[in-house]
């Protein structure tokens, strides 16, 4: 006799309605929700265990459900797939305060559920969410603070930075009538005879043009950080710059009994950028090596790069110096930065050198990078476009 077969479908047995609840409740609590189930005239006919812990503020979950319906957001409405009947689905969050206390629910209307249900019934999903909403807005709050003190931080640099860039005429034209009559009492004390006085009209003359460089390359930082400096665009000789540069820093470089030696590749001639920041670029990097750099060899080496569809100018500036370590390296082209304050009493300065380095390269569309050891030197690489854009012609 054959035996009949079954299939799996066939073979599946419908749980009776308590162990159909009991697996319910088990999902749901297992994650922190909540079952309830709605007639479909809106009124709350069940409601799983899970439910009754997470309002037992209120004196039933029937009086919860008032407080609650009240704050819900309209749900669509669907036909449902079961029984063809209208089925709400949608999510809210409703935002009550019972006892004192705040909490807030998240309603999630899932339709119809046949499979625990006799009826027709809408079937919701309740999830306590008052930590997660509370942690959202203090995120939030954090957040907007941060922004507020940030736009202020920047506004205030912006009205420094514009005060700065407009002093320029106010400030430079009173040093540049001290220096220049510090020049004039030098030469009268010398046709004189005078020449006790001529040392300390020196050392006025000499202090001001200290003052006068350090408020330029304040301003020069400042009209960058305003979007005032404007670029000089030129063609000019990068052989010639580099020449003239190392006999600028001849006194310095000797001073520390230092060599300094000097390579340009071949073909490595013109430039079309702007000359007088280049210069400063190059000048502020061969400065800073013979400063802090004894009895060693500073090079700067120069050659061509073509690279993403560009040709570039590559800058090596290195030294035998006394290096950074690798935290110092992170903030040295930050304004004002020394490496440390026995590095500003030993060998001086403002920590802006660099600084300007930085805002010239990237205003030419270039960059700057550094690597060093202490103890054994360090190399600047300065990479800039060789054609910034069409020369300006004077008077065009």
């Amino acid at each position: 006799m054959e035996t009949a077969r079954t299939s799996p479908r066939e073979a599946q047995t419908v749980a009776p309605e308590h162990e159909r609840s009991a697996l319910l409740e088990h999902a749901t609590r297992s994650v922190g929700t909540a079952v309830a189930v709605l007639r479909a005239d809106g009124e709350l006919v069940e409601a799983s265990p899970t439910l009754r812990e997470l309002t037992r503020r209120w004196p039933s979950v029937a009086a919860w459900w008032l407080d609650v319906a009240g704050g819900l957001s309209e749900p669509t409405q669907s036909p449902c797939p079961g029984c063809e009947g209208a089925q709400r689905l949608g999510r809210s969050v409703v935002d009550l305060s019972r006892g004192g206390e705040r909490q807030v629910f998240e309603v999630t209307f899932t339709g119809h559920c046949h499979e625990f249900t006799e009826a027709a019934g809408q079937v919701l999903v309740v999830s306590d969410i008052t930590a997660r909403q509370v942690g959202a807005e203090e995120l939030r709050r954090h957040n907007e603070e941060l922004a507020r003190t940030r736009d202020e931080a920047l506004a205030a640099s912006r009205a420094k930075s514009a005060f700065l860039a407009n002093m320029s005429h106010e400030l430079r034209t009173p040093l540049n009538a001290i220096i220049g009559f510090a020049e004039m009492l030098v030469e009268d004390a010398e046709q004189l005879g005078a020449r006790h006085m001529v040392a300390d009209l020196g050392k006025i003359r000499m202090s001001g043009t200290h003052l006068l460089e350090l408020i330029s390359t304040v301003l020069d930082l400042s009209k960058v950080e305003t979007g005032k400096m404007e670029l000089e665009l030129l063609e000019f000789s990068i052989v010639g710059l580099v020449n003239r540069v190392a006999t600028m820093l001849t006194p310095m470089v000797a001073k520390n009994r230092n060599m300094l030696s000097q390579t340009v590749a071949p073909g490595v001639d013109l430039m079309i950028g702007d000359e007088t920041k280049v210069k400063q670029i190059l000048f502020n990097l061969l400065s800073n090596a013979a400063k802090f750099t004894v009895d060693g060899v500073i090079k700067i080496e120069v050659s061509a790069l073509h690279e993403d569809d560009r040709d570039w100018v590559i800058c090596n500036v290195s030294d035998t110096g006394i290096g950074f370590e690798g935290n110092q390296i992170e903030n040295l082209f930050q304004d004002f930065y020394q490496a440390d304050m026995s590095t500003t009493r030993k060998y001086g300065g403002t920590g802006l050198g660099l600084a300007i380095v930085d805002r010239f390269c990237k205003l030419m569309e270039g960059d700057v990078t550094v690597s060093s050891e202490p103890g054994i030197g360090s190399n600047f690489r300065v990479k800039l476009p060789r054609v910034l854009c069409k020369p300006r012609l004077p008077g065009g």
